[in-house]
């Protein structure tokens, strides 16, 4: 007979699944409420046939901390068990299945019997993120995946970013609406030094206000000690989770929460982390950029959040590109091969490898002010778009276009270096792409030079850009995007004269 170890805290789900298994196949079934009671049946009663465990329990999560556990005690278990994990993957496992949280229980089930060998056959149910309905092109979907260990080792080395082992960071920005009692010690870095001191003692209650008069005085991260924090990192991640998922109907505070989360995912890049946070909190954040780029009422909050500068450049540079090029993607006549979802995820993501804001606000103008940059600064500027595109192709399955847009983001097709000449054979997307990206880049520093109120630029400011954009881009049809930015870019950014 079987045995088939079931580790969740829903009463409800564990009766119907424990009693299917039983009738059904005949499998004995035991239940554990959490990860640590099934550690410690494991330790004591050793092997059973098959692992299914939920994702997450109780803020905590459960599938990758067996999963963890059993890699580090291979001497107890020489045959690695199955384990099936409801949701998704936190660390790589020899025998590892997964199947989608919205799974239905007949599918989890069933999908037991095809493991154990009592089903011949099982369709298994996949997690994508389909593009809109309208849209028509040959591949679909995006599938977002965790990377395996020798991929993240890989993108550590490629990258030159490791995390540091002793410390984790969270941003200051992710925490403001998540206070209480601590768990854990909370501490901040001492002039950008390696030394650390504690800010917030363990046990103490901490307030709101506590972490916005942090934000005032310039102190973006948090540090806690990776020994002692698993439980307060689960809870704010899966907190702030919960408040991107909740989001829709509400500008002011998708743009808000939208600021924040691309700020996050600058740091984790930075960092090589891509585990099942950074990997649903990219899903949520693309689902919530989407939302806003379609938004007719985002714009006017958007400028008006420019002109008192409270997003970082980053994702104002990111969105403005991406709402201008939405609204005029449609009159090309080549845009019927390109989905809109593309269009999104290469304004997103193009920039995220440089991994700080600073940069990438400095690296707009590098041809011209190459020599103020130093030799670390050359090499991830000069290798972004290359770093960009494969840390991509290991989280996603994605079509070969968008890589492709990725890396030729500033005309060169490998994604390496900044051309210093027009490229007639990249994409016209990613022509289109580079004339706007300028016209934002021309904008977000007239806004920031403005001594002036308002978000609108002068029509001899704009005269200036018309200017210079019919110089750099003369050839190639690279000017085919200008008309349509005349026509309906320039009446929602130029005063009337």
């Amino acid at each position: 007979m079987s045995q088939v170890l079931i580790v969740s805290d829903s009463k409800s789900n564990t009766k119907l699944i424990s009693s299917e298994l039983m009738k059904r196949y005949d499998f004995e079934v035991i239940i554990k409420e959490s990860a640590d009671e099934a550690i410690s049946f494991l330790e004591i009663l050793g092997e059973v046939d098959l692992i299914i465990s939920f994702e997450m329990l109780k803020g905590e999560f459960s599938a990758g901390k067996i999963c963890e556990f059993l890699n580090n005690n291979q001497e107890l278990f020489p045959i690695a068990m199955p384990v099936m994990i409801v949701g998704k993957l936190q660390i790589e496992y020899p025998k590892k299945h997964e199947i989608i949280t919205q799974a239905k229980l007949e599918d989890i089930v069933k999908y037991a019997g095809y493991i154990l060998g009592k089903e011949k056959s099982f369709i298994q149910p996949v997690f994508v993120i389909e593009e809109p309905k309208e849209e028509k092109v040959q591949e679909k979907t995006t599938v977002f995946r965790l990377p395996s260990k020798e991929i993240l080792n890989q993108l550590e080395s490629q990258g030159g970013n490791i995390s540091n082992q002793e410390f984790n960071a969270q941003l200051v920005s992710m925490l403001v609406d998540y206070y209480g009692v601590l768990s854990c010690d909370l501490y901040i870095k001492k002039n950008q030094s390696d030394e650390y001191e504690v800010r917030f003692p363990k046990g103490v209650k901490i307030e709101k206000t506590d972490f916005e008069k942090l934000k005032i005085k310039g102190i973006r991260h948090l540090y806690s000690k990776n020994i002692e924090n698993t439980n307060y990192l689960n809870d704010t991640n899966l907190h702030f989770l919960n408040k991107m998922k909740s989001l829709g109907g509400d500008v002011e505070v998708s743009l808000s929460l939208g600021a924040i989360s691309y700020d996050i995912l600058l740091d984790q890049i930075k960092s090589s982390k891509f585990d099942s946070f950074t990997i649903e909190l990219i899903k949520l954040s693309l689902k919530n950029f989407d939302y806003l780029v379609k938004s007719e009422k985002s714009l006017q909050s958007f400028l008006q959040a420019v002109e008192s500068k409270r997003f970082l450049y980053s994702f104002t540079h990111a969105f403005l590109t991406s709402y201008f090029m939405y609204l005029v993607f449609d009159k090309f006549s080549w845009s019927k091969d390109h989905s809109k979802n593309k269009l999104l995820y290469l304004s997103f993501f193009h920039d995220m490898a440089l991994s700080n804001d600073k940069l990438i606000k400095k690296h707009h103008k590098f041809l011209a002010t190459k020599s103020s940059f130093n030799e670390e600064e050359i090499k991830v500027v000069l290798n972004h778009g290359d770093q960009m595109a494969i840390i991509l192709e290991k989280i996603i399955k994605a079509p070969k276009e968008l890589i492709a847009l990725i890396r030729e983001h500033h005309g060169s097709f490998n994604g390496i270096g900044i051309s210093e000449t027009l490229n007639p054979k990249v994409y016209p997307l990613s022509k289109m792409f580079m004339v706007m990206e300028y016209l934002v880049t021309y904008y977000l520093d007239i806004m920031e030079k403005k001594n002036t109120p308002g978000n609108l630029l002068t029509p001899e400011q704009y005269n200036i850009f018309v200017n210079e954009v019919n110089t750099k881009y003369s050839k190639f049809n690279y000017l085919e995007v200008l008309p349509f930015i005349n026509d309906i870019i320039k009446p929602v950014i130029v005063k009337n004269p």
